[in-house]
């Protein structure tokens, strides 16, 4: 996740289906406040990609 709330898929080795696999990074672009709070207070910090 960078730091303004996209998505950037590293690798997908697990082969998801291209069109999950966009919906499924759609979802985390939609809610990335709440995954990056929750990112934080679960680990305590967040580091972006960029």
């Amino acid at each position: 996740m960078t730091s303004t709330g996209k998505c950037l898929l590293a690798n997908n080795n697990s082969e998801i289906q291209s069109r999950v696999l966009r919906n499924i990074m759609r979802i985390i672009e939609a809610r990335s406040e709440e995954v990056i709070k929750k990112w934080i207070d679960f680990f305590g910090n967040a580091a972006y990609y960029c």
